[in-house]
């Protein structure tokens, strides 16, 4: 199983407007590629040390450059 980083984009409405938001989330993939799960919440770059937080930062930069995937499919 494979994953990476993917910008998530979620609606919130209410009686009168609905509210887009967006955030990072880590998503796997199964053997042909097909996305098999994410992660429930938003993730956070974070690392053992300044460049480990600088690698997980330019792999979160990279998911702007994919599709944005809609929470609700």
């Amino acid at each position: 199983m494979s994953w990476n980083h993917r910008v998530v984009k979620k609606t919130f409405s209410d009686q009168t407007e609905d509210e887009e938001w967006y955030e990072i989330h880590e998503v796997y993939y199964d053997k042909r590629g097909k996305i098999e799960g994410m992660t429930v919440n938003a993730v956070a770059p974070g690392g053992r040390t300044i460049e480990e937080l600088r690698s997980e930062l330019k792999m979160m930069l990279k998911c702007l450059e994919k599709p944005i995937l809609d929470d609700k499919d």
